[in-house]
């Protein structure tokens, strides 16, 4: 699933790789892998495309996990927030923005950067901010991610009988793409 997101260097940007942190080692761990069966669940916010991304992998019932993201972001805009469970999702959510990357992976980031116009001020701007973002940040951007339903955009890949199911139940056409 898909929804719209804040840009890079927007104040909600951060805010948003917290969340998505949070909710990758929470509640969409606990309710999709481990009371779904999914085998994977991310979340992630792109913020050179502005999208805010929910994923499964291997999701023995795609169509649920759908229901959960939405769901599970409507409960998070409605919690009371846990402190320490924010301060380990602003500690996991820096150290992926500043871990050590390899020779490739730095190379291609850096070109990426480049086109992009990301300066290092910029990613140090950010990184400083992941350090202030509040519980209320956290639920307010919950809130507006999880009110985007009506904009959301779903894919579910598999075999073509569990996409004939899922559109079914959907209310859609399969869309067979070129491989």
């Amino acid at each position: 699933m898909s929804l719209r997101s804040a840009p890079f260097g927007s104040p909600e940007h951060p805010v948003e790789l917290v969340l998505a942190h949070q909710l990758s080692t929470g509640a969409l761990w606990e309710d999709i892998r481990m009371k779904g069966g999914a085998y994977g669940v991310s979340a992630y916010p792109d913020s050179l495309e502005s999208m805010f991304f929910l994923s499964t992998y291997r999701d023995p019932n795609p169509l649920r996990s759908l229901d959960a993201f939405s769901s599970i972001l409507m409960t998070t805009a409605q919690q009371k927030g846990d402190p320490e469970f924010l301060e380990k999702a602003v500690i996991g959510a820096y150290s992926k923005e500043s871990r050590p990357r390899t020779a490739a992976e730095h190379g291609i980031v850096d070109f990426l950067r480049f086109l992009c116009g990301i300066e290092d001020k910029h990613r140090s701007q950010n990184r400083r901010r992941l350090l202030d973002v509040s519980i209320d940040e956290i639920r307010q951007t919950a809130q507006r991610l999880g009110s985007r339903k009506d904009e959301e955009a779903a894919v579910i890949l598999g075999s073509f009988s569990i996409a004939e199911k899922a559109a079914a139940k959907l209310g859609l056409a399969v869309k067979k793409l070129p491989i």
